[in-house]
C-alpha cells in the first residue's frame, strides 16, 4: 500500500508545483551591523489585515551571505527590509546592502544584479530622484499650492518612470505596477489634508479632485489605502444601522464589476470583520454567503476566509479558558495581581466598557481627558469602566494619579495570549462586553465628547439586544 501512496502524493505535490517558479535570492552586506535581512511578499491588497498579516521571511547571514528561496506562481509587489521590490517567479538575484544619502540623510539600500534586477532596484532610484518625503499640508497654507505641489511630484516621478524604462530591461507588468503606484501615491497625497484633519472637504475647491480618481492595479503601492479613501470615506459603522450598512453594500454590488467590485466586498468584509460587532451579524453571515457570486480571486477568498474566522471566533463567543487564566493584571489600588477570569468576576452580571491605553500614547490620553459625557452615561446606565494599560509600571502609576483614573485601573503584566485573541494593534481601543462578559463590539465607539451621540446610540443598543 505504501508503495502505491508515495508516488501518488510525488504526484501530486510535483502537479501542485507544476505553475510555480522558483525564486532565489541572494545577498551580502558591506555594512557590518547588518546580521539579518527581512523579506516580506505576498502582502494582500487591504488596510483591515490583523486577522491576516502576513510574516517576514527571515534571512539570516550565513557564512557572510544572505539567501532565500521560494516558489511563487505569480508576480507579487514586496519589501526588502524598507525597500519596496517587485518580485517575478523565477527571478534569481544577488544583492549588496549599502547606503546612499537621500535628503542630505544616509539610508540603508539594496543594489540589485541578475535577472529582472531593475524591479527590484527601481524603489530606492525613484526615491533617491524624488526625496523620500512628498509635501505635507498645513491648516492655513494655500491647498491650491499643495496640491500643484503633489502633481509636479507625480509627473517628476512619471518622466523618471519614462526613462527609466528605455535605460533598464524591465517587463510589462512591472511597468504597469510602477505607473499605478505613482498614480495612487498622488491619489492618497491629494486625500491626505482631509484624511489627518487638516482641512474639511467642504473646504476643497470644487475642481479640487481630478474626474480621473481611480486608484489602479491592486498589487501597486498605496491601493488600498486610496481605495478606501475613494469609496470608503462616507463608511462608519459605528452609527450606522444594519440597513444603511446593507445599502452601503448593495451600492458595491450593483454600481460595480468584475474585478473592482470583487476588491470593494473583500475590503467591506474585512472593515466589519475588524469591528467585529454583534449588532450586524445576522447581515455579516448573509453577505458571507453572497461571497461566491461576487469574489473568484483566490487571494481575496483567503482573505474573505481569514475574516470570518476571525469574526467567528470573537463575537457572541466568551473569553477562551486559557486567556482568562493566563493573563495577569496588576491593580492600581491593591497593588495585587489577578487573572483576567478573576477581574471579570468582579463585575458579575455586569456589562463591561474596557480601555486599553498606555502612558506613551498621546491619543490615549486626548480620549481620558475628553471623556466626562461618556464616564457620566456609563455609571447611570451601570456599565463598569475599566481601564487595561500596557506600560511600564512607574509610567503608568504617574500617569493614572495626573489623570485621576486610579479605580478599576490595572496593569497589563502577561498580555501576550490577549493581544493575539483580539489581535489588538491600535491604541487607544476600547471594547463593551455583555452582562454575560461576551464581547459584542471589539471596537467600540472611543468615549469622546465629540463622539458622545454615537457612543450613546452604540451603548443603548448594545444594552437592549
Amino acid at each position: 500500500m505504501k508503495k502505491i501512496i508515495l508516488p501518488f502524493l510525488l504526484m501530486i505535490f510535483s502537479f501542485c508545483l507544476k505553475s510555480q517558479k522558483e525564486t532565489i535570492i541572494t545577498g551580502k552586506s558591506m555594512l557590518e551591523f547588518i546580521d539579518g535581512v527581512s523579506l516580506l511578499y505576498r502582502t494582500l491588497p487591504f488596510d483591515h489585515t490583523e486577522f491576516y498579516r502576513p510574516s517576514p521571511i527571515s534571512m539570516p547571514k550565513e557564512n557572510g551571505l544572505f539567501m532565500q528561496r521560494f516558489f511563487i506562481e505569480s508576480h507579487q509587489a514586496g519589501m526588502i527590509s524598507n525597500q519596496r521590490i517587485f518580485i517575478s517567479p523565477g527571478d534569481s538575484v544577488f544583492f549588496v546592502v549599502d547606503t546612499i544619502n537621500i535628503d542630505n540623510q544616509p539610508r540603508v539600500i539594496f543594489r540589485f544584479s541578475g535577472k529582472n534586477a531593475a524591479h527590484y532596484n527601481w524603489g530606492y532610484m525613484l526615491d533617491s530622484v524624488l526625496g523620500s518625503a512628498p509635501p505635507f499640508f498645513i491648516r492655513g497654507n494655500d491647498i491650491t499650492d499643495y496640491r500643484k505641489q503633489i502633481l509636479e511630484r507625480r509627473d517628476k516621478a512619471l518622466d523618471f518612470l519614462q526613462t527609466y524604462r528605455q535605460k533598464h530591461m524591465i517587463t510589462d507588468e512591472f511597468y504597469n505596477y510602477a505607473k499605478a503606484s505613482i498614480k495612487n501615491e498622488y491619489i492618497l497625497n491629494l486625500f491626505n489634508p482631509i484624511r489627518f484633519g487638516q482641512i474639511e472637504k467642504n473646504e476643497l475647491p470644487l475642481d479640487y479632485f481630478p474626474e480621473d480618481l481611480v486608484p489602479e492595479n491592486d498589487l501597486a503601492r498605496r491601493y488600498a489605502t486610496t481605495m478606501r479613501q475613494k469609496y470608503f470615506s462616507g463608511f462608519n459603522y459605528w452609527g450606522m444601522t444594519q440597513a444603511e450598512i446593507d445599502s452601503f453594500y448593495r451600492n458595491l454590488i450593483y454600481n460595480f464589476d468584475g474585478q473592482k467590485r470583487a476588491y470593494l466586498v473583500s475590503v467591506l468584509i474585512g472593515i466589519l470583520a475588524d469591528a467585529a460587532s454583534a449588532h450586524y451579524q445576522s447581515l455579516f453571515f448573509r453577505i458571507m454567503g453572497e461571497v461566491p457570486k461576487y469574489v473568484h480571486d483566490p487571494r481575496y477568498l483567503e482573505f474573505i476566509d481569514k475574516a470570518l474566522n476571525f469574526y467567528t471566533r470573537i463575537v457572541n463567543n466568551p473569553f477562551p479558558k486559557e486567556v482568562l487564566l493566563n493573563t495577569l493584571l496588576k491593580e492600581y489600588e491593591s497593588n495585587n495581581i489577578f487573572t483576567l477570569q478573576e477581574v471579570l468576576q468582579r463585575y458579575k452580571g455586569r456589562p463591561v466598557y474596557i480601555g486599553f491605553w498606555g502612558s506613551w500614547c498621546g491619543p490615549c490620553l486626548h480620549v481620558i481627558r475628553n471623556s466626562q459625557q461618556a464616564r457620566t452615561y456609563l455609571k447611570e446606565k451601570g456599565v463598569a469602566l475599566i481601564y487595561f494599560a500596557n506600560d511600564r509600571e512607574e509610567a503608568w502609576r504617574q500617569a493614572s494619579e495626573r489623570e485621576g483614573i486610579t479605580q478599576s485601573q490595572y496593569l497589563l503584566l502577561d498580555f501576550d495570549l490577549l493581544r493575539s485573541h483580539l489581535a489588538l494593534r491600535i491604541w487607544p481601543t476600547y471594547m463593551l462586553l455583555n452582562a454575560e462578559h461576551i464581547i459584542v463590539e471589539r471596537r467600540a465607539v472611543l468615549p469622546l465628547d465629540d463622539f458622545f451621540a454615537e457612543f450613546k446610540k452604540m451603548l443603548e443598543r448594545a444594552l437592549t439586544n
